[in-house]
């Protein structure tokens, strides 16, 4: 079954998003897609970023990697396995609407 997750929130401080639990054993496609969008007058630095460490578990502590480092509005595709994606995002100032979109294809 497909994983699918957007969030959507105003964003003027420091901030992460997610994370959002994706399928690492899944047998078809490990391809995720993400997308990003903002809106408003406001600046932002944001850092797309991953793990393969067990979210669910509350005895692992998550090693986050970066993926990529997106622009005002940008999308990519992962190919390599994650059981983890979030944003973050590591300053932000004044009106900023975010949009974080997850899409794990497969089944």
């Amino acid at each position: 079954m497909p994983v699918q997750i957007a969030i959507a929130t105003a964003v003027s401080a420091a901030v992460v998003l997610g994370p959002i639990p994706l399928n690492i054993h899944n047998e078809g496609s490990q391809e995720v897609q993400w997308q990003f969008g903002k809106s408003g007058n406001g600046t932002f630095t944001a850092t797309v970023e991953y793990t393969i460490d067990k979210l669910m578990d509350a005895d692992v502590s998550a090693v986050w990697l970066n993926e990529s480092t997106p622009a005002a509005a940008s999308a990519a595709t992962m190919t390599h396995p994650a059981s983890g994606i979030r944003l973050n995002i590591s300053a932000a100032s004044g009106n900023n609407q975010v949009g974080f979109r997850v899409l794990q294809t497969g089944v």
